[in-house]
Order: structure tokens, then C-alpha cells, then sequence
């Protein structure tokens, strides 16, 4: 995101319909999911990620029943997330995405 903003802050006069950042398209359009995740070496940088990219959009994604699903509890350091994070992140945003407004779909 931070590479579309600053290649398109240079050459905006050729995409002149475009308003607005690229990265603020993204952070109105696209959701992203935890599987497949790479994590990086320091733990701390996913963090870091997500807190630019905005934590109400990323939803946790576990591939259950697949032998390499990921569990909740070590996907990411869920004790370094405060309350909103980590509702967001396990819960609300899958409902905003689907449009469940809490209630799983049958």
C-alpha cells in the first residue's frame, strides 16, 4: 500500500480519475484473512502491519478441518491485542463482511 501511494503520487496525471490514495481504495475494498499466514521472524512486524492496514479489516481464518488449519489461540499473540482487536479480529468483521450482523448464516 505504501508503495502504490508513493508510485501514484508520481504519476497520478495518469490515472486521473482516481481521487483519492490507493491505499485508501484498499482500506475501503479489500478484507484480509489470516490463512494462508506468513508469519514474519519477529511476531511484533504482523502487528505492526495490521495496525497500519486497520484492524477492522482483517478477520481470522482457520482452514478447519484441513491438517494444517490454524488454531486461534497461536495464530497470532492474541495476549498483545487489546479487547477491541482482538473482537474485531476473531468476530465482528466476519460478521460486517458477510453481512451476518452477529447471527451465523444458515
Amino acid at each position: 500500500m505504501w508503495r502504490l501511494d508513493k508510485h501514484w503520487i508520481r504519476l497520478k496525471s495518469e490515472t486521473p480519475h482516481l481521487k483519492r490514495l490507493p491505499s485508501d481504495y484498499i482500506r475501503q475494498q479489500v478484507w484480509v484473512s489470516t490463512q494462508p499466514i506468513e508469519e514474519p521472524d519477529r511476531r511484533e512486524q504482523l502487528l505492526e502491519t495490521i495496525d497500519w492496514m486497520g484492524w477492522d479489516r482483517v478477520c481470522f481464518a482457520s482452514d478447519y478441518p484441513h491438517w494444517d488449519f490454524d488454531d486461534p489461540m497461536h495464530v497470532m499473540p492474541l495476549n498483545k491485542l487489546s479487547d477491541e482487536q482482538r473482537r474485531l479480529f476473531l468476530t465482528d468483521n466476519a460478521h460486517r463482511v458477510f453481512g451476518t450482523g452477529g447471527q451465523v448464516k444458515q
